[in-house]
């Protein structure tokens, strides 16, 4: 080999290595720079994380979810309502919504359970910012009629005997129901409305499989079997028979058991004080 063909490769060898060397520390300030910024990779993918965390649990309805954040982030009250069959994830996203907003600023309330005077009582001793009324369309007329109030003036007044008492909320309600046609009209009105189809039994499933893994670290083979066995045996596509039932079986045969007996003694609806 030929010195000037060996001086050309050296020469050439030097080039590249510059080259490089350059273009690594062009790289690295650029890097730097970036999270300088806060503008990495990693602050990108975790921002978007970030606002999935708060709905983690809710498979599909991205447009809904953005309803949510759009309303939590307004400046005035929303009143948002769902509406849909009981395996609809409603209920899921009131849950997502507390979980997120913590029970410094939110209450959350059962229409079924509800009281006038608790709910009243309720608003005056916590002056919550946000209320979550899971099964609206079960409260009384008079419950709704309190509702009303904080919804339409964003002032609650009671009135005792002799004594009066009021107080002023700005107070956002997120609000669950089976059907419509149990609430009053002016109440209605004063909701946002999203009527939600029921789950598929795959969305069921992958919703199961999310929620009692990430709770209760319940492992995905198992996960399925307690999904399967409450969507087809018990006829209540419900997450919350798939909660309880997690808590208490450890395999399969736990949870075949558990639901044939739960199927034995299904409760009749009959009235036994007749």
């Amino acid at each position: 080999m030929s010195p000037n063909l060996d001086c050309d490769t050296h020469f050439d060898s030097i080039l590249i290595t510059y080259a490089l060397s350059h273009e690594i520390e062009r790289y690295e300030r650029s890097m730097n720079l970036r999270q300088l910024v806060g503008f990495n990779r990693n602050w990108r993918i975790g921002t978007r994380q970030e606002k999935d965390k708060i709905f983690e649990d809710v498979v599909g309805y991205d447009d809904i979810k953005k309803v949510f954040r759009m309303a939590l982030k307004s400046d005035e009250p929303i009143h948002v309502l769902l509406v849909g069959a009981p395996a609809s994830a409603k209920t899921i996203f009131l849950e997502a919504l507390m979980h997120k907003l913590g029970d410094k600023q939110a209450y959350f309330a059962i229409g079924s359970s509800s009281t006038k005077a608790g709910v009243v009582n309720m608003l005056f001793m916590k002056e919550p910012k946000y209320l979550m009324v899971d099964e609206i369309d079960k409260m009384s007329a008079s419950d709704q009629a309190s509702l009303l109030g904080l919804m339409e003036t964003g002032e609650m007044v009671e009135t005792k005997v002799n004594k009066t008492r009021s107080i002023k909320l700005k107070t956002w309600v997120f609000a669950t129901a089976n059907t419509t046609t149990r609430l009053s009209k002016p109440l209605l009105t004063r909701f946002m409305v999203f009527s939600l189809k029921p789950y598929t039994y795959e969305d069921f499933e992958e919703v199961t499989v999310h929620v009692l893994g990430r709770r209760y670290n319940v492992k995905m083979d198992l996960a399925i079997v307690i999904a399967s066995a409450v969507w087809h045996k018990m006829g209540t596509p419900n997450i919350r028979q798939c909660l309880k039932i997690a808590k208490m079986t450890k395999n399969k045969e736990d949870v075949e058991w558990l639901i044939d007996t739960m199927r034995k003694y299904q409760d009749s609806g009959e009235d036994w004080n007749e």
